[in-house]
């Protein structure tokens, strides 16, 4: 959906050209026609829009590093809210540095919308002019729904014997990078810029957090997201992230408590891990009995601290080590480079662990080695009985199921579901409902924002539908 508006940023004694653009969050990065609302009598036409769309702008910097400071604001009918989950391209383009961010929250009916660029300097707040006007108007939750296009064809895919179904959750996400599930029935999505929302089967995500808020300058990373196996109890859930900054990259473990949709309460579990600045990497999971394990990533850089890069760490749920481990040492085995999953094997009891990158031939782990997997998750459930206490891997080219040979102690491949329906996939969880949630990754970074969506994979009982 597209109306620029272009405005000039003035931070400090430079002048910044900006543009912003309005688009639409559809599971199609095909261009959507604009649709204009007529204003009355001296008002701006007005932009119709469903509430899931994201702002566009394109932000010139003096500096590689400013942009990393800069966060943005937005005036919805003249007053400042935050504009949360913004997200800028890696590399500029002559025109400077393409950003986005979700549309703030509105309620039905037409709004004023401008933005502000928001600079440190010495510890003093700057604010830029406010951007030229933008006029919208949310729909009602009928038209939005029409918008999303929820009508769009349902994919359906055969598993021993049993015909099932994807769903579309919801859309306009961007860049999921983790996936967790509550036991309630709500889903955790952490978008990579650490923007995390949560989600109710049938309503619009609601942003519970963004990291920005909580980091000191830099380029948030989220790795991984899981939650505490008594969360009913303690409401705690864990976020592995890392912040890329001009002086080198760190990983940090943050446990929050939730509450009405919301996460609060941070409590630094494990900081300063050195990662790779050019391409960090971890992942995480939870015991029944509240151990942490974090994976860590390898590190490129010859002078940078090693000791716990490429290894599996155990830690108690305040950042101990736990009194059984050798040596009072965090470190539980090698691992990889590049690891993307970890978890413990329902059926062997052992760590398994999904990896990018070159396979470690001295640790312990079942490690599944996979060039172009995103994310992995060992299916308990019983909804699925095809998929029982196997591992579902998302990669590039669609869903690979893994089979355990205990016989073996190795994982192997019973084949590839969904190919060429989502593109690339990323993030999965099992659901408290017992269905496959999988996120698809086909964003990157502020270019084609909003394009990704959450999908459902549950058994097919349309009436008639028989297994083949």
């Amino acid at each position: 959906m597209g109306s620029r508006a272009s405005f000039l940023f003035v931070l400090g004694h430079s002048l910044f050209a900006a543009g912003v653009l309005l688009t639409a969050a559809c599971g199609s990065d095909r261009g959507t026609p604009s649709t204009r609302v007529p204003a009355g009598t001296g008002q701006p036409d007005a932009h119709l829009v469903n509430g899931s769309e994201r702002l566009q702008w394109s932000q010139a910097v003096p500096d590689s590093f400013a942009i990393h400071r800069y966060s943005y604001v937005a005036y919805v009918d003249g007053t400042q809210v935050p504009l949360r989950g913004s997200v800028c391209s890696p590399h500029p383009d002559p025109a400077g540095y393409a950003c986005s961010a979700p549309l703030p929250q509105l309620t039905p009916g037409r709004h004023i919308l401008e933005l502000a660029t928001i600079d440190l300097v010495d510890d003093v707040r700057l604010e830029s002019a406010r951007s030229a006007p933008i006029s919208v108007e949310l729909a009602s939750p009928s038209s939005a729904a029409a918008a999303r296009g929820d009508n769009s064809p349902v994919p359906r895919f055969v598993v021993g014997g049993t015909a099932h179904r994807v769903d579309t959750v919801v859309r306009g996400l961007t860049m999921p990078a983790a996936l967790a599930a509550l036991p309630d029935g709500r889903l955790i999505v952490a978008e990579q810029s650490g923007v995390i929302r949560i989600v109710r089967p049938g309503e619009e995500p609601r942003v519970a957090l963004a990291i920005d808020d909580l980091r000191d300058g830099g380029q948030t990373i989220v790795q991984a997201l899981t939650v505490h196996p008594s969360f009913a109890r303690n409401r705690v859930v864990l976020v592995l992230y890392t912040s890329v900054r001009q002086d080198g990259a760190a990983m940090r473990l943050v446990r929050f408590r939730e509450l009405n949709d919301a996460l609060g309460e941070p409590a630094v579990v494990l900081d300063d891990l050195p990662a790779d600045s050019a391409r960090p990497a971890g992942a995480m999971a939870v015991t029944a009995d509240g151990e942490v394990y974090v994976a860590t990533g390898g590190i490129a850089d010859p002078s940078a601290d090693r000791v716990l890069a490429g290894k599996i760490l155990r830690l108690n749920m305040d950042g101990t080590v736990p009194r059984d481990a050798p040596a009072a040492s965090p470190v539980h085995a090698d691992a990889a480079d590049e690891p993307l999953g970890v978890g413990i094997n329902s059926l062997s009891g052992r760590l398994w662990l999904l990896s990018g990158g070159e396979r470690t031939e001295r640790t312990p782990l079942e490690i599944v080695s996979r060039p172009t997997a995103a994310a992995a998750v060992q299916y308990r459930g019983n909804l699925l009985v095809a998929f029982q206490n196997d591992m579902v891997v998302t990669r590039a080219d669609g869903l690979e199921r893994l089979h355990y040979d205990a016989a073996h102690g190795m994982w192997n491949t019973e084949g590839l579901l969904l190919s060429g329906w989502f593109g690339r996939l990323g993030a999965v969880a099992e659901g408290s409902d017992g269905a496959l949630y999988v996120a698809t990754a086909n964003s990157t970074s502020a270019d084609r924002p909003g394009i990704d969506r959450l999908l459902r994979i549950l058994p097919d009982r349309e009436p008639g539908r028989r297994r083949r």
